[in-house]
């Protein structure tokens, strides 16, 4: 939704935490590789399949050397989003996403403001697929 925003490196380190994410309650998932194909196609990026060398924190870390306030807050926004399209938020993914927040220095209550936010949709794409499909 928002990753077409990011710098081409920024693009890079959130594909290999989308993918931590993805493998943080050892269940990588259908749901989720369809997500993560989909980053690749928005962000406009080839899904190399490498393994990374470099631990998650410093993924992390060097994330939030590139990124500013708000890149911030869309990197969050989008893995709480991923870490959703299995349709449970794990409590690793959390916890994850939880140490990102704090490297990032964002406030943990926006990652449950992100959760609200993700419910609605979730619920609304429900209610328009019952509509159309019924």
């Amino acid at each position: 939704m928002y990753l077409d925003r990011i710098s081409e490196a920024e693009k890079v380190l959130f594909l290999q935490l989308a993918k931590a994410v993805c493998e943080a309650d050892g269940s990588y998932g259908d749901a989720e590789k369809l997500m993560v194909q989909a980053y690749c196609h928005e962000m406009q990026i080839e899904d190399k399949k490498e393994s990374v060398s470099k631990s998650v924190e410093e993924i992390m870390k060097d994330l939030a050397a590139l990124s500013d306030e708000k890149e911030s807050r869309m990197i969050v926004f989008e893995l709480v989003g991923l870490a959703y399209a299995d349709k449970i938020f794990s409590s690793q993914e959390r916890e994850l996403i939880s140490k990102l927040t704090k490297i990032f220095n964002i406030e943990d209550s926006y990652i449950q403001k992100c959760e609200g936010v993700i419910k609605q949709y979730l619920h609304i794409q429900a209610e328009m697929n019952q509509l159309v499909f019924q």
